[in-house]
Parts: structure tokens; C-alpha cells; sequence
């Protein structure tokens, strides 16, 4: 949440405006307002007369509002790190390690899914703010 302060003194003897930001202290990653990502529909248990049973569906999300102290932080670890590792960190981090792991596990994932699932990832996470173009 954020308020505007009006009177605040800059130190040069005028006053100016100044953003307070008053925490809620959830984890972002904790946000019960979630969207949906990716889902990932395995084959389901053989039945006792050895018919398939019916697929898992396994729905992997993320909060749905943006957070920009995470957007700060991608940013940053793109300065230092290069945009691949840091949107590799901020998928687990939107994501989940578990999901992370198991999106990396499936046989048959491939690079049009990746490039689709970190565009949602980083268009939601960075508020539609422009982050580092990852090939």
C-alpha cells in the first residue's frame, strides 16, 4: 500500500512529496489471487482390468498481481547474472521448486512451451514493466 506524503522536508528547506509504503508482510509467493500458468495432464493409474485410468492433471500457478520489489530484483540479477539465469530464477520464484522441477522433468516440454510459460511468467511478475530480452 502506498500514501503520499506532502510534507515532507528534502533538506534544502522545501517540501516535497514522498511515497510511504506500508508493508502487509505476506510473501509475495503466498498471495491467495493467483493465475494460472501452465497445467501438465499425465497419464493416470491402470485400472484393475488393465484399462487406463483417468489422466492427473497437475495446475501450476502464480499470484496474479505483480510485485515489484521481485521485478527489482530480476532486474537486478540480470545486471549481474545475465538475462537467462535471471529469468531461470525468477520462474522458480513465481513458480515454485516444485513446479520448476517438475516442468523440467516432462519428456516432452518443449522450447515454444518454454518461451510461452516465461513471457506469462515475466509479463506478469515484471507489471508490464520492460525487462531484459532473453533469447
Amino acid at each position: 500500500m502506498t500514501d503520499t506524503d506532502t510534507d515532507t522536508d528534502t533538506g534544502t528547506g522545501s517540501k516535497t512529496a514522498s511515497t510511504v509504503i506500508t508493508s502487509t508482510g505476506q510473501a509475495w509467493q503466498d498471495t491467495p489471487d493467483r493465475v494460472e500458468v501452465f497445467r501438465i495432464i499425465e497419464p493416470g493409474p491402470v485400472n484393475d482390468d488393465g484399462t487406463p485410468g483417468e489422466p492427473i492433471t497437475k495446475v501450476y500457478d502464480m499470484p496474479r498481481k505483480p510485485h515489484v520489489g521481485v521485478a527489482l530484483q530480476y532486474l537486478k540479477r540480470a545486471r549481474r547474472e545475465g538475462a537467462e539465469l535471471a529469468l531461470s530464477w525468477l520462474m522458480e520464484v513465481a513458480l515454485g521448486a516444485d513446479a520448476y522441477d517438475d516442468l523440467s522433468d516432462q519428456p516432452d516440454f518443449t522450447t515454444d512451451d518454454l518461451k510461452t510459460i516465461t513471457k506469462t511468467i515475466q509479463k506478469i511478475a515484471m507489471g508490464g514493466l520492460e525487462g531484459p530480452k532473453v533469447s
